[in-house]
This record gives C-alpha cells, structure tokens and sequence, in this order.
C-alpha cells in the first residue's frame, strides 16, 4: 500500500514543476517517474524486472505491438490532418533532421519512463492486491494527466491506458505499451510536421 501512495505522490510533485524544453521534460520524469520508482523497489527489496522491466514474453509482446500499429495507422493519418493536433504536434521545434532525432531520442525517455511509472510501477503493485482491476486503476491517472491535450487526445489516451495496460499485464512487461506508445509518436509527430 505504501508503493501505492509513494506514487501518488511522485505525480503530485511532478506535475508541480515546470518545464521549458523536452530535455528538462525527459529528464524530470527520467527523475520522478523511472529513477524514483526504482530506487522505491530497491528499498522495497522488489525486482523491477517483475514491475515491467523486462523482455519476457518478447514475441507476444512484439505481435501485440504490430497489431496496435496497424490498428492505429489509419487513425494517425486521419488525426494528422485535424488543425487541433497539427497545431499542437510534435511538442518541440526542430530546424533540422538532427535535432529532430535527437528530440524524439528525449520524447523515448518521456515515454519509457511514463510506461514504466503507469503501466510497470504502479499497476504491476496494485496487481498483487487487485488483480485484473489494476489496469483500470492505473488509467484513471494516466489519462487525467492528458487533461490539456487536444481533446480527442485525452479521451483516446483512457482507452489506450486500457488497451496498453492490457497488453502489459498478459506479457508481464512494458514492452509492448513502450514500443506502441513511442513508435507511433515518432509516426504521428512526422506525420503533423
């Protein structure tokens, strides 16, 4: 129960500090939502490979990933002509194809570790107590913190907290959630510019 409030409030600290580039944004929840937790399981003596860090179940979790990307293809492309997301994405401005990769290299950080926090951390602790309802758990918060986004977004991004929560509750790693949350970033984001 103690890992369950410790990250409560870990999201309420880190949302009370500001950012100003996607660099302080990687590495603030580099801090709060990877090193932090981390750093909790160690002090818990708790495996952070049985918290979603790891690469079991690889081939599920790499057909998983597949079959989200071509379910979500066509809706990037659809949502990429939206003036709500072209407008808002991709998060960061680039003058070349360097500092382009080099952005998306920080926004694989954001979503590694926002993976890790939601989807490893906090759900794969409150399966111990709750079982499957643990991925309904971890959406609430997840998706509140799209609250600010286009608002397409923030109602996609509840049904995703299911859906990759589901996901990593069958493979028992974040894998698949990562690779389905950062690969069609790095699709979307090209696709707005």
């Amino acid at each position: 129960m103690l890992i369950i409030i410790l990250s409560f409030i870990i999201i309420f600290i880190c949302r009370m500090i500001p950012v100003s580039s996607v660099f302080f944004w990687a590495l603030k929840l580099g801090i709060f939502y990877f090193t932090i937790p981390i750093l909790i399981l160690y002090l818990f003596k708790k495996n952070p490979g049985d918290y979603g860090l790891n690469f079991r179940n690889y081939r599920k979790s790499l057909f998983y990933f597949f079959l989200i990307l071509m379910i979500s293809l066509p809706i990037m492309i659809y949502g990429s002509t939206l003036e709500e997301f072209k407008s808002y994405y991709p998060l960061f401005y680039s003058d070349s194809i360097f500092s382009f990769a080099k952005n998306e290299l920080f926004i694989g950080v954001v979503m590694l570790s926002t993976e890790f926090f939601f989807r490893g951390f906090l759900m794969f602790e409150l399966k111990e107590k709750i079982g499957i309802y643990a991925i309904i758990v971890q959406t609430i918060p997840y998706g509140i913190l799209h609250i600010g986004k286009p608002p397409l977004e923030v109602y996609y991004s509840f049904i995703a907290g299911i859906v990759l929560g589901y996901m990593d509750y069958k493979t028992e790693s974040i894998l698949p959630s990562f690779l389905s949350h950062y690969i069609p970033s790095i699709i979307f984001d090209i696709l707005c510019l």
